[in-house]
């Protein structure tokens, strides 16, 4: 149920509507377990976790759900290549049942690509677009293997942490990581205490060797007085102190193609900066992020000082209270 405000026909591709009208252009039905793994029994034995059965009960609920195969233009397949274990309980992965909704095997392979493939041609599904869950728990093995599975024009796909290189804004959907506890816990101070109180300009801590970028930006641009930029062991610098205290939150990339620090800079009561050449912004059909928020490219990483100083107030104040809506209605 917390995923649910965040998986609404709102921000589904081809479907428009509000809170108090929908206009449904295409209907979608979310296939079982069951019905996936009578089809294609290979299926059966696949890891389904905590994220990705919120997401599909989520998106049963939408007022653009379809009773059954025969209504749907859509079909959405279960999550069992969303092997991305790290919710609700971040950093524990597998290990910790909360993170489970069906236990088996990690099906993040070509076989599971092969058996999608051999799913979208039962007959019931040929004239149908297929939507399918996708996001990876390692680093090593960050996309599946065949990349024509991500730019199939039948295939939709949902995916935590997407790639410029696939992703198809307005066709793909780019998911936003689950909430962290400290979502749920957001400092009302910090939401209304007004940006020119704020101690620090910008900030970052986290572990700065796992992506040259942060590297670079911490030796560029913190200072010790207005500009944070530190690594996670520093003892000095508290991270929700950090957090709450900046009127910009830099989101540096990592060794992930996705990160929760985004939706935390989002609901921090700041402004949220996403420094990245390589990753969409979660849902980007619904909500532009430069109109609660601030992009860089990786490359432009040394003017970063600069173009965050030359945002006057009016600005500054736009963007957040644009954030803190998005916050509370789209990923908190």
């Amino acid at each position: 149920q917390t995923l649910a405000p965040l998986i609404t026909a709102s921000w589904w591709p081809g479907t428009c509507g509000s809170l108090d009208h929908w206009t449904c252009q295409r209907r979608f039905y979310v296939l079982s377990a069951e019905e996936a793994e009578d089809r294609v029994p290979d299926l059966a034995g696949c890891l389904i976790v905590t994220y990705a059965h919120a997401l599909a009960t989520s998106l049963k609920q939408g007022p653009c759900a379809a009773e059954s195969i025969e209504d749907a233009d859509v079909i959405v397949v279960p999550g069992y290549t969303f092997t991305n274990c790290n919710w609700p309980a971040y950093g524990k992965d597998c290990q910790d049942e909360k993170n489970v909704a069906r236990g088996g095997k990690v099906c993040y392979d070509i076989e599971t690509v092969e058996a999608y493939y051999r799913l979208s041609q039962k007959p019931e599904f040929l004239h149908k677009e297929i939507a399918f869950m996708d996001g990876s728990g390692t680093a090593k093995r960050a996309f599946l293997e065949d990349p024509n599975f991500y730019t199939n024009p039948r295939h939709i796909i949902l995916r935590l942490g997407p790639s410029t290189t696939f992703h198809r804004a307005g066709h793909d959907i780019a998911l936003p990581a689950g909430p962290t506890p400290r979502l749920l816990a957001v400092q009302d101070s910090a939401m209304t205490e007004p940006l020119q109180a704020k101690r620090y300009l910008a900030s970052f801590k986290g572990h700065l060797t796992s992506h040259r970028v942060r590297q670079t930006a911490a030796v560029m641009h913190h200072n010790g007085v207005d500009v944070i930029i530190v690594d996670r062991i520093d003892k000095y610098y508290d991270f929700d102190n950090l957090l709450y205290s900046s009127i910009f939150n830099l989101v540096l990339p990592g060794d992930m193609p996705h990160t929760f620090r985004l939706t935390e800079a989002i609901c921090s009561g700041g402004i949220p900066v996403l420094i990245t050449s390589e990753m969409p912004a979660p849902l980007d059909s619904l909500i532009a992020f430069d109109s609660y928020g601030v992009h860089v490219r990786e490359e432009e990483i040394h003017t970063l000082d600069v173009l965050l100083r030359s945002i006057d107030n009016s600005k500054r104040s736009w963007l957040r209270a644009n954030a803190r809506h998005a916050c509370s209605e789209h990923f908190q």
